[in-house]
């Protein structure tokens, strides 16, 4: 077969795969960022929900170097990392794998959600007192807030949600819907 056939047969491939996966299996990636996620050779987890009004505003990847010693699990000491990033406004939120490098978390307040990837996962906001981990009020819930996250989940690589600008509540459905990207499970 010529070069030429050998990528169409590649292209329609890919197509088809990624319309055979459910919308809400990638969010909004494309074939591309998919592919470049894939590239990484890990596990990739991604939020599946979009809240109304959020876009994708980028996919940042880092492959482990060449030189770095990997584990089983495909962890190295440097990458490999990625970034899922959604916007609206002055708000976004993302979701990022990587091999380490891990600072603490440590919020005010503490929520826990159901995940099927991770499981029961906490999901921390507020300024304050760091660390307590109060539960909130319902209000506090629907209340914008400045910092929102997750604890780090998984033994490595490890998986983090992030934002800013939104309220607990609306952090919490991004976060119950993350799930393993098709193929990487």
């Amino acid at each position: 077969m010529s070069r030429t056939l050998h990528r169409a047969l590649a292209v329609a491939a890919g197509a088809l795969l990624t319309f055979a996966a459910p919308a809400s299996a990638t969010g909004e990636l494309s074939s591309a960022d998919t592919a470049k996620l894939d590239a990484l050779g890990i596990r990739i987890a991604v939020s599946t929900y979009v809240p109304p009004g959020y876009t994708l505003e980028e996919v940042k990847t880092t492959p482990c170097s060449s030189r770095a010693k990997r584990t089983a699990s495909g962890t190295c000491s440097q990458g490999p990392d990625y970034f899922v990033r959604y916007h609206k406004g002055n708000a976004w939120y993302a979701f990022e794998g990587t091999g380490g490098g891990l600072g603490g978390t440590s919020l005010t307040y503490k929520t826990f959600v159901r995940t099927k990837a991770f499981g029961n996962v906490p999901l921390r906001f507020g300024s304050g007192p760091d660390g307590i981990g109060i539960t909130p009020s319902a209000s506090q819930m629907e209340a914008v807030q400045n910092e929102l996250y997750s604890d780090w989940l998984g033994n490595g690589p490890f998986y983090h949600l992030i934002g800013e600008r939104m309220p607990p509540d609306v952090m919490a459905k991004v976060l119950a819907s993350v799930e393993w990207l098709p193929g990487s499970e």
